[in-house]
Formats: structure tokens, sequence, C-alpha cells
């Protein structure tokens, strides 16, 4: 699952506070809710991220056959330039 993605929107939820709810007609019979529109985007966002497979497969099984045809190589500097963009470093 992509956690990322759920921490971005966490943090923009936070940042942003609760939003305020109206007031309630107090001669209603019925119970109302009201949903900010934060809680309609995490609602929105948990959906689409609920049909997100959490493992590649096709990909897992390339790379297995690949290692166990000794056939899998990675050079250091491509695997140095992925940590480093993830922190935006560049070198």
């Amino acid at each position: 699952m992509r956690i990322d993605a759920i921490n971005k929107m966490y943090e923009t939820y936070k940042t942003n506070g609760i939003a305020s709810s109206s007031k309630v007609n107090k001669t209603s019979s019925k119970d109302e809710v009201a949903l900010s529109n934060t809680a309609k985007d995490f609602r929105a966002a948990y959906k689409a991220l609920a049909n997100v497979p959490d493992v590649r497969q096709d990909k897992v099984d390339e790379i297995k056959e690949q290692m166990n045809n000794n056939s899998y190589n990675v050079k250091a500097s491509a695997v140095a330039e992925k940590i480093l963009s993830k922190y935006n470093v560049r070198g």
C-alpha cells in the first residue's frame, strides 16, 4: 500500500484543521450528518487505494527469475541515485 499518499493527506488535514460544522436545525426530527470536504477527500483516497495491490507480483517474479539465473545486476550508482532522489538530493 502506498503510505506516502496517506501521510501527505494527513499532513494536509492536520495543517488545515477541522472544518467548522454547520448549525443543526433544532426543529428537525431527523438526525443529520454533514461531512467536511476533507473527510470526503479521505474517503475518495481510501477507496482508490483499496484497489491498488500491495505487491507488484509481475516485478517480483521477474526479479526472482533473474536472481535464479544469476543475471540480476544492479549498478551501485543507480541505487544511490534512487536513494538521493527520494530525498530530493542531487549529487
